[in-house]
């Protein structure tokens, strides 16, 4: 008995967080994206980009479009990578 005792508890306990995720408001993709950048601070990911802010200038607004083009998985990295390893050649031989 205390197996399906076990068993029917883990059920409901998925359950109660099933329906406590159905009953949150559906984020749009900027909230999402807002609150996606609000946590970031606590990756490593996030800590490196903080030292990058803090070098100078960032347009905010468009480190926010390339972020939510890499969360939609339509920011075209190889051809970014490209032509920043081109100036990068240029600087260096120029």
């Amino acid at each position: 008995m205390p197996k399906s005792t076990n068993t029917t508890t883990s059920q409901d306990s998925k359950a109660r967080r099933q329906e406590d995720i159905a009953a949150q408001p559906s984020l749009s993709d900027d909230q999402l994206m807002e609150v996606i950048l609000e946590n970031i601070h606590t990756t490593p990911l996030g800590q490196v980009l903080e030292r990058i802010a803090r070098q100078g200038c960032i347009r905010k607004g468009k480190v926010f479009n390339v972020c939510r083009q890499l969360h939609n998985g339509t920011y075209d990295l190889e051809d970014r990578l490209d032509a920043v390893i081109d100036r990068v050649l240029e600087d260096l031989t120029g």
